[in-house]
């Protein structure tokens, strides 16, 4: 479950008190922000349809440190044996792969 925590107003206090749940990024929007932080741009955010090997934004060092990174904000172990490039061409795709890896 994806929760930042929990907050309510109180009119008698000014201070917040947590008590009902505030959504967190979703899942898509998690993966940008750590594909953004591997690739070192933010391109990928701009253009999800981005090739991301052919316009040389992801190499075979950056796809490794995506897969290390997206196991551990996402707890989902990718071996690089089961990665294909195909499934990993634009954010697009990454995002639809994650979100049924999460799935499962």
């Amino acid at each position: 479950m994806c929760w930042t925590g929990f907050f309510r107003w109180n009119l008698f206090d000014p201070a917040p008190l947590f008590d009902f749940p505030l959504p967190c990024m979703s899942t898509s929007a998690r993966l940008i922000e750590v594909l953004k932080t591997v690739a070192e741009t933010d391109e990928v955010e701009r253009n999800l349809d981005l090739p991301l090997y052919d316009s040389q934004v992801l190499d075979s060092m950056k796809t490794v440190e995506l897969i290390v990174a997206i196991s551990e904000e996402f707890g989902v172990d990718i071996s690089p044996a089961e990665f294909e490039r195909e499934k990993w061409a634009t954010p697009r795709l990454i995002i639809a792969d994650l979100e049924s890896r999460i799935a499962g």
